[in-house]
């Protein structure tokens, strides 16, 4: 009788350690949850200029603001498009999106995500975050289409780099397309993908652009600075043309990285679940 309670305690103990086992491994896969610190849609604010709205507000030496307006194409809800015909720019931030302390500058990357059309080419409509200098801006994480390519730039309107295709050539959208467009931003590594989703043609699911014409190169260098300084959304419309484009459901979240304190807490647990199998193995075998 004694030799049949053996397996059993044996593989309670088992049981533990393979569900710890297993806890282990989402949690590695998978260490921290993210955190949502943008999430715009723009059906909250009235048809009518962005500026004043919303927290939104006009940089210095910026004299027009997007529009909020009706959308176009599959997407007929509020959008913001270009203010109007031949704005060479429209840029505008929010800094109410962003509360104290959630960019705290420990976080392992940020990915952002917004929706976009473009109706002439050559045109920009670009979507990022980035921190205040003085009454100026600093956009840290921008991307989206600029002079009518996929593009992803770099910090204080610095280098941009353009995703090609396998005959080495740019990239551009589709006009008259809605597109979710996707970029992560590596803070760990300095490096930033680009990947783009065709709304209007019903896909559902994203698709990597890639920066070399091998096709291999899924990620290019970029250089920012800490984002515990970022502090603003920040949206950009217009060209020298006829027209411009539309922005929606700008989305912007982060993974932070793992407290010591919940690494000290989960090597507790392990610890404290192999003294326990380690004890009931003993007492088994000496029963």
């Amino acid at each position: 009788m004694k030799n049949c309670s053996r397996p059993s305690s044996f593989f309670r103990s088992s049981s533990l350690l393979c569900g710890l086992a297993a806890t282990s491994i989402l949690w590695c896969v998978n260490p921290a949850q993210a955190t949502v610190i943008v999430n715009e849609n723009f059906n909250s604010l009235s048809a009518d200029n962005l500026n004043g709205q919303g927290g939104w507000a006009l940089l210095t030496g910026i004299t027009s603001a997007p529009q909020v307006t009706t959308g176009v194409g599959i997407n007929t809800t509020k959008v913001v498009g270009q203010a109007t015909t031949g704005t060479t720019a429209a840029v505008a931030r929010n800094t109410s999106y962003f509360s104290a302390g959630t960019l705290t500058g420990s976080e392992t990357a940020v990915t952002l995500t917004f929706d976009v059309y473009a109706d002439v080419g050559g045109s920009i409509e670009f979507f990022g975050i980035g921190g205040t200098y003085g009454s100026g801006y600093s956009p840290s994480a921008q991307f989206g289409i600029m002079s009518g390519n996929w593009a992803v730039r770099g910090e204080n309107y610095g280098t941009i780099s353009n995703p090609v295709n396998s005959s080495n050539v740019i990239l551009t959208p589709t006009l008259d397309k809605w597109y979710s467009v996707q970029s992560v931003w590596n803070l760990s590594s300095g490096t930033v993908t680009l990947a783009i989703k065709n709304l209007t043609d019903g896909e559902t699911s994203y698709t990597p652009l890639y920066f070399n014409a091998a096709q291999t190169q899924s990620t290019v260098a970029m250089s920012f600075t800490n984002i515990s300084s970022w502090n603003s959304a920040y949206a950009r419309i217009g060209n020298s043309g006829n027209g411009a484009g539309y922005l929606d459901n700008l989305h912007v979240d982060t993974v932070p990285e793992p407290s010591g304190a919940t690494l000290g807490l989960f090597s507790l647990a392990i610890f404290v679940a192999l003294r326990r199998f380690s004890a009931g193995r003993r007492a088994s075998l000496r029963s």
